[in-house]
């Protein structure tokens, strides 16, 4: 499994589903949800969805920082459900390492 929070212009969550028990293929057809409890600025859970043609990967854009502040740690549950029923959740834990001025482009990424 990998999340990554990729800082910019915008926020952007992604995650990158596969099923441990069918030798990691990947999940192309889930409802995958994220909340960082932290963060009261949005409504959470937010749905990330499937990026079509990809391989297992769900993904979300927020707006710029959406109230993330640098050396803070966020607790961050991503919760799936698989078109099989197979119900997974990944409670996972970050810190946003260093904030980029809106408009200035920067592929910096915060995986966990």
């Amino acid at each position: 499994m990998t999340v990554s929070l990729k800082v910019g212009n915008s926020l952007i969550a992604e995650f990158v589903l596969m099923n441990p028990l069918s030798d990691d293929n990947y999940v192309n057809d889930a409802t995958v949800n994220m909340t960082i409890s932290e963060l009261t600025t949005e409504v959470w859970p937010k749905e990330l969805p499937y990026v079509s043609g990809s391989n297992g990967v769900y993904q979300q854009t927020f707006e710029p920082f959406v109230g993330l502040v640098a050396g803070v740690q966020y607790a961050v549950v991503i919760d799936s459900v698989g078109s099989d029923g197979l119900i997974g959740n990944a409670p996972l834990k970050f810190e946003l390492l260093m904030q980029i001025a809106t408009g200035v482009a920067n592929d910096s990424s915060i995986s966990m």
